[in-house]
């Protein structure tokens, strides 16, 4: 034992690496695009203390996909029916406090098709543009003769068309199974949340039961009503208080659980069943269109549904997560 003791302490510590931050393990996966929380998105001073406290930068962006991602902090909230909310399906029972014990990390978006296709080469053929810049430009060409224009103004019409379709519009990716998603994330080096760690994004600091008039709801999602029953880019609803958008519509997301019945008890860091027939879909969709006397009940935070983890459609898709310990 004592020949033991004297060789470890014999080690040159010059020479022993040191354990890197999880600070120093973020900057080698993401890039920082803002150190500290935006006041006029994280409204809540208790909750910009709480990011701030982590010493770890508020947004950055993952290097390998391009995706968005904000700082969630540790917290506390009741998990599934709010108080008040009577239209709620009874697997939203019992209500239950959980725990989220550490930061972590998500998209700030749902994953778009362009970032799909750059970690996995390709995107489903119904997610393929085959509008070619000649195609894109005779036609805004025929379309500005015969309204009159000039053949030259019509060129510089053309022109203008064809640099705005060739941006690509960040468009949810969809026609993806919980399989496929779990791929990508792995090549990546991300994964999906957990169920508790998406409706405590979700929620923020908004105990918001449901939405009671189309406007609100307007505000922050792409629902039945307002979506022309279609996908829509990423983002151009409002946030809530953490900065997340596309929360309560636009696609329905994939998250890692088993889907199971709540457990009454107070949980840390819930991971779900071990095992199950179906995978848990958060949020409601852009196709989803309620009964007249209740059109709004499925854009609520608690709203869980499921599926087998090789269904896919395109109305479904996902976020991606990150953990920094």
């Amino acid at each position: 034992m004592c020949a033991f003791l004297l060789a470890a302490s014999a080690v040159d510590e010059s020479k022993v690496e040191p354990i890197p931050s999880p600070r120093e393990r973020i900057l080698e996966w993401a890039e920082v695009m803002d150190e500290n929380p935006d006041p006029k998105i994280v409204l809540s001073a208790d909750v910009r203390a709480a990011m701030l406290a982590t010493k770890l930068p508020w947004k950055v962006r993952h290097k390998e996909s391009g995706i968005e991602m904000l700082l969630v902090p540790a917290g506390e909230f009741a998990m599934g029916r709010t108080p008040g909310d009577n239209t709620l399906r009874e697997d939203e029972l019992p209500t239950h406090t959980v725990q989220i014990s550490k930061p972590f990390y998500l998209g700030r978006c749902e994953v778009t098709r362009e970032q799909w296709q750059k970690v996995m080469g390709s995107v489903h053929e119904e997610h393929v543009d085959v509008k070619s810049p000649e195609s894109i430009r005779a036609a805004a060409l025929t379309r500005a003769l015969g309204a009159g224009q000039t053949e030259a103004a019509a060129q510089k019409i053309a022109d203008a068309e064809v640099e705005k379709q060739s941006k690509p519009k960040p468009l949810p990716v969809g026609m993806v199974s919980w399989t496929d998603c779990e791929a990508f994330c792995r090549k990546a080096a991300l994964r999906l949340p957990t169920e508790a760690e998406w409706e405590y994004a979700c929620r923020a600091t908004d105990q918001l039961t449901s939405f009671g008039t189309v406007g609100k709801l307007n505000a922050v999602a792409w629902h039945g009503y307002n979506s022309d029953q279609r996908a829509h880019p990423v983002g151009t609803k409002l946030a809530n208080s953490f900065g997340f958008h596309d929360m309560f519509g636009n696609m329905r997301e994939w998250v890692s659980d088993w889907y199971g019945p709540y457990s009454s008890k107070t949980q840390s860091d819930p991971q779900g069943p071990e095992s199950g027939l179906g995978k848990v879909l958060r949020g409601a969709s852009w196709s989803w269109m309620m009964p007249a006397q209740n059109e709004y009940s499925a854009y609520r935070p608690s709203q869980r549904s499921v599926c087998v983890v090789g269904y896919a459609d395109d109305s479904i898709g996902f976020r991606a997560a990150r953990s920094v310990d």
